[in-house]
């Protein structure tokens, strides 16, 4: 029963992981970090450069710590207004098959399994976000706040 309760907790605080929302107050410059749900600590981070609404750059990366895997992923690109409703989608990067993080077992180091880029562009005053996807399900963001 124990067992039981264990699991309930653990997927209750998955389901709040992919409620929050990372984000860092920047003008179009800032970076930021969330949970990919479904791993152990596996994180996204999102980086931004630019200049009130102006992104002069952007990257995203999945971060997996050793031990963890995760398959069939891809990140889009998502801007969102500021009311957090999405006006752009765009999608950045697709692996099929799994990635996992190398290193020796149970040493907690991160290893990038996937890391994308973007370049110039003019967003909307709101939030630039970089959200992962496993199996077409989503499992977590990082927000960058854009023109604030």
């Amino acid at each position: 029963m124990n067992r039981l309760k264990a699991k309930a907790a653990v997927a209750a605080l998955g389901t709040l992981a992919l409620l929050c929302v990372t984000a860092t107050s920047a003008s179009a410059d800032g970076n930021t970090w969330g949970y990919v749900a479904g791993t152990d600590s596996g994180v996204i981070r999102h980086a931004i450069t630019g200049s009130g609404t102006d992104i002069t750059s952007q990257s995203a990366k999945i971060q997996l710590t050793t031990g963890d895997m995760i398959c069939n992923y891809y990140i889009n690109w998502v801007y969102l207004d500021m009311n957090s409703n999405p006006w752009y989608t765009e999608r950045a990067f697709t692996n099929t098959g799994c990635s996992s993080a190398g290193g020796t077992a149970g040493s907690g180091q991160q290893y990038t399994v996937a890391s994308v880029y973007r370049g110039h562009g003019t967003a909307k005053k709101g939030y630039a976000c970089a959200y992962v996807f496993t199996n077409n399900a989503y499992r977590g963001r990082a927000c960058v706040r854009v023109g604030w």
